[in-house]
Formats: structure tokens, C-alpha cells, sequence
């Protein structure tokens, strides 16, 4: 697959573009730091503006998914995830590009239980509503997507095994998961065109 990464010099962003390139994908990176990548046969690196359309229109045709690996810095009010989202939507649908995956966060359907979850959800409340509103508007515009809503993210390795849900949360869900674990489900749901038009949990 020609598949287009935003965010693939963030730590997750970087793993699903290592994994793509592994499996034979043919990857574009559009990002603000080329430096951070390897060069590869198989990839491009861009630089450019996540949340300009007109930018990335210039690269995006020809891909068959865009998978959207963004995050934000800090916990304070955000609209660039909202942005962003806006941005990619446009570029996709002037390219002809409809299939996106998106990794957001547990916690943005408010589905974390407990006072854990009442806490978390507080103190993530400004990254869950943005990552919140961007999942809208790729619902809005009837975008095929996929989002992966992890719980914490983590850098060990990865066990190979999760549980999902498409509504909620799987049952006593761990409270964090492997990156390497969260960029293999998503490439997968992409590359088998799984979990369409879905958001789904994935947690231990």
C-alpha cells in the first residue's frame, strides 16, 4: 500500500512507520522535523504543515490511507488535533483519498469508569476534546476511518495480544498499553480494511 503518516516522528508515529516500511508499504511522512527519520528505500519524508490543506494536497495524491499519528504537548486548552483534522479531511477529499486511520485517546466518549476515570478525564480534558472533535468531523464528512482509543501509552515492548471494544471499554481494562501494540492494530485494521467507520478501544 502507498500509505501518507502525519505525526511519524512521534513516538508511536515513528513505530507505525518503521512497521509499514517493514511489511513493504511505500510511506510518505509529511512532518515538521525530516531529521528525526531514517532514510528508507520505500520512504519520503516531507516537511510541512500539518494543519494546512494546500500543503498537503501537493503530496497526499496517489496514497491509498492516510494514518494520522498526532499528538499534542502539555495538558492546556488545544485546537490542534480540531485543526489538523480539518486540514487532513480537505487534502483527502481533494486527492480522492477516503480510508484513514487515527490514534486518539481512551476518554474521549467519557467511557473511563471510576474515580480513576473521573480523574483522568478531568486532568485530559482539554487533549480529549480536541482529539473528541477531530474524530467528529472525520465522522462528519463520512471519511472511512478507524480510531484506535488507547489507554495510556507506553514504550515497552509489546505483548502481541489486546482486547477491543467498539463501544466502552473492554472489561477491567489495564491502564496502559504498548505503543508497538497500538501502531500493529491500527496498520492491520488499515491493511485488511478492518473496524471501518469505528472507534475502538484497545487495552490489555
Amino acid at each position: 500500500m502507498n500509505l501518507f503518516i502525519v505525526g511519524a516522528t512521534g513516538k508511536t508515529g515513528q513505530i507505525v512507520t518503521r512497521m509499514a516500511l517493514h511489511k513493504g508499504h511505500r510511506v510518505t511522512a509529511f512532518v515538521r522535523s525530516p531529521q528525526k527519520l531514517n532514510p528508507h528505500d520505500n520512504l519520503t519524508v516531507v516537511s510541512g504543515n500539518v494543519t494546512s490543506a494546500k500543503e498537503m494536497i501537493k503530496h497526499m495524491g496517489g496514497h491509498d490511507a492516510v494514518i494520522c499519528c498526532l499528538g499534542t504537548e502539555g495538558t492546556g486548552p488545544t485546537n490542534f488535533l480540531t485543526d489538523s483534522a480539518k486540514a487532513l479531511t480537505a487534502a483527502m477529499e481533494a486527492t480522492g483519498i477516503n480510508r484513514i486511520g487515527y490514534i486518539a485517546s481512551a476518554g474521549i466518549h467519557q467511557e473511563i469508569d471510576g474515580i480513576f476515570g473521573k480523574l483522568i478525564t478531568y486532568m485530559l480534558r482539554h487533549v480529549l476534546k480536541d482529539h473528541g472533535n477531530a474524530v467528529k468531523i472525520f465522522k462528519d464528512e463520512e471519511l472511512n476511518y478507524t480510531v484506535a482509543r488507547p489507554m495510556g501509552l507506553t514504550d515497552k515492548p509489546g505483548r502481541g495480544v489486546w482486547r477491543v471494544a467498539a463501544e466502552g471499554l473492554p472489561p477491567k481494562p489495564s491502564r496502559s498499553i504498548a505503543r508497538e501494540d497500538v501502531a500493529t492494530f491500527l496498520l492491520e485494521a488499515i491493511e485488511k480494511n478492518q473496524y471501518e467507520r469505528q472507534s475502538i478501544a484497545i487495552a490489555y
